[in-house]
């Protein structure tokens, strides 16, 4: 390695590592494409002949030379574009995607990613609403209730009022709300279903901020923006709801299916799984298949929590930790391990 690349490469960390990551990842070809469409004023000075390690040092010292603005754009890109490499992020893109042979002979996550960003920026918008979703099911914000199955959700302007107005009185505000709708296949672990997701968006109260003009610091009001999810499932009925704040869920339910589906709800909650791991009271050898890629599983956390949830206590080792967790809890407790009492029935 000549001494020119030993320089970029102590420099390297003068940029977000997202961006660091997002010039090693990409091959040149797409590199090259994205300059073209977001800064084609900087692309011509990139010696695109280079080769991938060269161009990945070129991207850099670009992007060190950036206005401000142009930097913030870049950085915005980069971390969509990461945000969309994970499992779920892949899932996503591939569900909205249209041309299904091209984005799979793409090399890496980052690639399809950046490839559906720059062809299709509309279904790239949906796939990020897809993975913000699948992110948060059966999470903290999620709230699932059983509806009619096989219903046709309404999308005539008329009832997407009525459900926007019905959202406005219920949380009594006069700002901005925005819906959208779209269309797109679940990937399920037995099958893929079709599903419909409304993506509402609705203006908060102001708040106060400080920012600079010039070089005062002023106060600036500004109204957020809450972000809620509705998906409706028709060979389920399934209606889930994603928000912050439980006490909202079941309203904004009642209103998708009176006012899109035309359909009212008593709200009973979709039944969730329920899982017996009393096995992993003791150490366990977890079977794995060298075809999945998988070299070992370890249990690192355990959590013993009473059934009307009052109470709940957490066990927890390293993952490099030489003794398994059942080891350190004999250790620690010997006769009054807690895992060893005939009373626990859960964890």
């Amino acid at each position: 390695m000549n001494k020119d690349v030993i320089s970029m490469s102590y420099n390297l960390y003068c940029l977000p590592e997202v961006i660091i990551r997002f010039a090693r990842n990409l091959p040149k070809q797409s590199l090259q494409d994205y300059f073209n469409y977001r800064f084609p004023f900087l692309s011509k000075n990139i010696n695109w002949d280079s080769s991938q390690v060269g161009i990945m040092y070129l991207v850099i010292e670009a992007a060190k030379q950036m206005e401000e603005n142009d930097l913030a754009l870049l950085y915005a890109d980069a971390e969509r574009i990461y945000e969309m490499t994970d499992e779920v992020g892949q899932a996503a893109l591939l569900s909205v995607v249209n041309d299904k042979k091209t984005y799979q002979a793409l090399g890496n996550g980052y690639d399809r990613a950046l490839w559906l960003l720059l062809n299709d920026y509309l279904s790239f918008c949906c796939a990020e609403d897809i993975r913000y979703t699948d992110h948060h099911r059966l999470g903290r914000l999620w709230d699932g209730f059983l509806g009619s199955k096989n219903l046709e959700v309404k999308t005539e302007a008329e009832q997407k009022e009525a459900f926007k107005q019905g959202v406005i009185s219920y949380f009594n505000i006069g700002g901005n709300i925005k819906i959208e709708l779209f269309r797109y296949t679940r990937n399920n672990a037995n099958n893929n279903s079709e599903v419909i997701q409304v993506m509402l968006y609705r203006e908060g109260l102001p708040d106060n901020y400080l920012a600079f003009d010039g070089e005062e610091v002023v106060p600036r009001l500004m109204r957020p923006v809450y972000e809620m999810v509705l998906i409706y499932e028709p060979a389920t009925g399934w209606i889930e709801v994603i928000a912050k704040g439980r006490e909202y869920r079941e309203e904004l339910a009642k209103l998708f299916s009176i006012s899109l589906l035309q359909s009212l709800i008593g709200c009973e909650r979709i039944p969730l799984k329920r899982y017996n791991i009393n096995k992993l009271r003791s150490f366990y050898d977890f079977p794995t298949d060298p075809e999945d890629g998988i070299e070992s599983v370890k249990v690192t956390m355990l959590e013993l929590k009473t059934y009307d949830n009052s109470s709940k206590l957490t066990f927890e080792v390293s993952s490099r930790s030489d003794c398994n967790i059942y080891e350190t809890l004999n250790k620690w407790f010997d006769i009054n391990d807690p895992l060893g009492h005939e009373e626990i029935e859960k964890i």
